[in-house]
This record gives structure tokens, C-alpha cells and sequence, in this order.
């Protein structure tokens, strides 16, 4: 069931066992396919949805493919990137990670983005996860967001 806050293009795919939270976009010609949208999640146009958690307050931009991924609350994930982790063990995605446009996250084993980072480039394992990463301070952000 859709909740009516939530928008769903009627040109979207949405299969059996996807569930839509509140306020939740899900944009034309995006596909989901047995996943969970928490309330003001988005799928934008041409994303792909499958086997994924999306906890909440996340943005899948233009193009984004989510295959065997959990991500907590506030996460981004830019156009055209690739997150694919598999049923043994899903990539899991920290609280307020910003994975960068055209990112490829391709993992064979487990692997855990922290809690506010911010991704790039390709990545398959921890090694290559330390070298195109860095964290990022949300509380400095949000000061500097209210000060101007």
C-alpha cells in the first residue's frame, strides 16, 4: 500500500514486496523491486531499486542503481552511481554519507561505509575504500549553512 503523502509515477516499475513510506518520491522509470523506501526517501528518474534498505530522508539522484545496499538515515547517493553489494552480505552505508556522481561501489566481501563520509572513484574493498574517502563534520556544515 502507498501511503497518499508518498508520490509514485504511474510510469514507474514497483514489484511485489517493496515497501513506501511517507512522503516518499519514487520518479518515472525508476524500478524497485523487493526493497524498503522510509518516509521522504527518493528514487529519481531511471534509478534501480532491488534487494535495498533505504532508511529515510535518502536521495538516489538521476540514474542511481542499489542492488543487496542498506542505508541509514540522510545518505546520498549521486547520479549515475552504482552501489551493488549481495545477499551475503550487503554494503551497508553509514548515517549522512555522500556518495559522489558516478561512484562505482562493487564489493565481494563485507564492507561498511562510516557515518558521515564523503565517496568517490571505484570501490571494491576496505583498502580502496580508505583511499577515496574522507570524512566530513555535519555539525560544521550546519553552522555554516545558518550563518549565511
Amino acid at each position: 500500500m502507498v501511503p497518499k503523502s508518498a508520490s509514485l509515477s504511474r510510469y514507474a516499475v514497483v514489484r511485489p514486496k517493496t515497501q513506501i513510506g511517507e512522503n516518499v518520491l519514487v520518479a518515472q522509470r525508476a524500478y524497485l523491486e523487493n526493497s524498503f523506501l522510509g518516509k521522504g526517501a527518493n528514487a529519481q528518474e531511471n534509478c534501480y531499486i532491488i534487494n535495498s534498505r533505504l532508511e529515510g530522508n535518502n536521495v538516489s539522484a538521476h540514474g542511481a542503481k542499489l542492488v543487496h545496499a542498506y542505508l541509514a538515515k540522510n545518505v546520498f547517493v549521486g547520479f549515475n552511481s552504482f552501489l551493488r553489494g549481495a545477499f551475503e552480505f550487503p554494503l551497508r552505508v553509514g548515517e549522512g554519507v555522500i556518495v559522489m556522481p558516478h561512484t562505482i561501489i562493487d564489493i565481494d566481501h563485507p564492507l561498511e561505509i562510516p557515518e558521515a563520509h564523503l565517496v568517490w572513484g571505484l570501490i571494491r574493498n576496505r583498502e580502496e575504500l580508505v583511499t577515496n574517502s574522507m570524512p566530513i563534520e555535519l555539525e560544521a556544515l550546519s553552522s555554516e549553512v545558518c550563518l549565511k
